[in-house]
Order: structure tokens, then sequence, then C-alpha cells
């Protein structure tokens, strides 16, 4: 632990307090500041304050124990990668299950950002530094291409495109029901669940989320969806889907788990019980990838087929409705 101490100056009247100390702790996040003052840790002229103070000029800040500074170094580990295109810029990869893209929060898990790290060495390092490449992110447990930067121009030229919107993203989604209509957009906000922080939900207070769909094929009690994103929320599909009450077979965390039974009718319920057992995770895999290469402007496009587990389960979906004579 070590004390730090700091003088306001006229140019910083109005700022308020937990930004203005984030700009001296910079390995420090802004919820890491506000934690500290909320222990009591930060004083203004020897008095306590809010995270929301406003500051004044001449003012004496103090820091009463700072605790030790977070490591942001990432370890290369090894990770066995499917690179499906890369060159002085760019990588793409198709993301196994099972693989968090970053370091988060909890106990540390091995990643895709520190394979890529073992593999090429040298990566962009515009972003988290325990980010390195990486430009946008694929859930845990849902499989696909993602592209990485292999240098800071490319990064930067990317996320631009991101943030245009100009990327497609195009996703396979295997989800239960049949929705009503052939497609349709989803146009609902996204925000953390504050009663269960590892959730995200639909909320009026969230962020801006739109997602587009397409059945591909409709089965007696599930259905396979193509699934644009047009923003790029965290689980905005997962999300999204079970807001129209279509969860993604093999998701407990939004309903389409061993909860998701209870709503299939007696004659298909043995079909649906095999159906979840095949899906020992999310059925949802991100399936087409389109953007300009950053330095060239090459229109670039790359596309998966799906994978063995999807597979299995259409073919247990197509052997169900080839049983009851229906036209899938």
């Amino acid at each position: 632990m070590k004390q730090i101490s700091i003088q306001t100056e006229s140019e910083h009247k109005g700022q308020r307090i937990d930004k203005f100390l984030q700009t001296f702790l910079k390995e420090f996040s802004r919820t890491d500041i506000q934690k500290l003052i909320a222990q009591k840790q930060v004083l203004v002229n020897g008095e306590n304050i809010a995270k929301n103070f406003l500051l004044d000029d001449e003012m004496h800040i103090s820091v009463l124990s700072l605790p030790q500074k977070p490591d942001t170094t990432l370890k290369p580990e090894f990770v066995p990668l499917n690179i499906i295109y890369e060159d002085d810029d760019i990588i793409v990869v198709n993301k196994q299950r099972n693989l968090l893209v970053h370091p988060g929060s909890g106990s540390p898990q091995v990643t895709l950002a520190a394979g890529l790290l073992y593999h090429y060495k040298h990566l962009s390092e515009l972003n988290n530094p325990l980010r390195p490449g990486i430009v946008h992110r694929l859930d845990k447990d849902t499989s696909g291409l993602l592209v990485a930067a292999r240098n800071d121009a490319a990064h930067y030229a990317l996320a631009q495109q991101f943030e245009a919107r100009s990327v497609e993203r195009e996703y396979l989604a295997l989800v239960w029901g049949n929705p009503h209509e052939i497609q349709g957009s989803i146009n609902a906000p996204i925000d953390r669940d504050m009663k269960n922080r590892t959730r995200m939900r639909v909320s009026a207070k969230g962020k801006e989320a739109i997602s587009h769909y397409q059945v591909v094929e409709n089965f007696r009690f599930a259905s396979l969806l193509k699934v644009n994103l047009e923003t790029g929320r965290t689980h905005q599909i997962r999300v999204h889907l079970r807001h129209i009450g279509h969860p993604i077979v093999g998701d407990p965390v939004y309903d389409g788990g061993q909860c998701a039974l209870h709503r299939i009718g007696p004659l298909d319920r043995q079909a649906a019980v095999r159906l979840l057992k095949l899906s020992s995770v999310q059925q949802l895999q991100a399936c087409k990838l389109s953007f300009k290469h950053p330095r060239t402007k090459e229109s670039m496009s790359f596309s998966l087929e799906p994978e063995d587990s999807l597979l299995a389960a259409l073919d247990l979906l197509r052997n169900e409705a080839a049983l009851y004579g229906d036209e899938a």
C-alpha cells in the first residue's frame, strides 16, 4: 500500500473527483477509484467525499492507501488455433467453443488473446494491454469467425468499420419454437441485469441494440435462423432471441436449457430431450464475416460451414419431421 497527495489547480474546477483521479491513476479503472472513495480512502481537504464530488481550485486530495498496481501484462500461452487467414495486418480465426476471447474478472482462464500472443509475438496495443489485437469479441461458448489486428494501424481501421456498422457479421442460431415471421428485426436496448451481473437484459435504460433475423428452416419445435448484427452488445443475440420468445437451444443462461422443455408438447418431449443432450453448449455460430482490409481497402469475406454439433442437431430435427410426415 502507498499514499499519494495531489493539489488541484484552477483548470480542475468543476471536475468530478473520480474522473480527475483516473487521469493520475491510469492503471486503475474508474470503478476501482470509486471503491476507494466508498471505502473512505480518498480525502479532500481532510474530509470524506462522494464519488460525484466536484472539485475546486487549490484543494488538497489525499489517497490514503493505494492498492498494489494490478498486473496489466498478458502472458503468452499455447492455445490450438484454427487460422482461416493471416497477413501482415490481420488474423482471421475460427474460435472454438469454451474459450474466452480475453481475460475478464474472476479466476484466470486460458484466452484467445493469450494464444494469439503466443503464436504471433506482436499484436496491436491500442486496446487494454490484456486484450492485444482484440478488435471485437465472441462469447466464451460461441464459436466462429473473429478478426484480430497485428498492428495499431490495422486495429484503428477495423475499429472504425465496426463503429460505422459496415462490418457484416452473420450467425447461425438454432432456437426453440417457430417465429411468426419469416424475417424480422429486433430493436431492443440492452443493459446489465442488476440482479445477476453475469447476465444482460433488455432495458429501456440500456444501450441501443439491433439484430436482424431470417428463418432458414422450421422444424416441429425448433427453427434454424440466420442472424445479422447491426450493433455488438454483450450477449446481444442470446438476449434478443430470448426477448422474442425463442431462446437458443443449449443456452441455460437465457432460458434455452432444461427450462425450455416445459414449452414442448408431450408428443415431441423425448426428441427435445435428445436435442438438448446433443447441445452441450449454446447452438450459436459466427458463420460469416465481411469487412474491408484495413490497409488495402479490399473487400474481404469469410464463411464457415455449420459445425458438427449443429449438423447433428439438424439431422435429429429433420428425422423427427420425416417421422411425422412434416415438411421441414
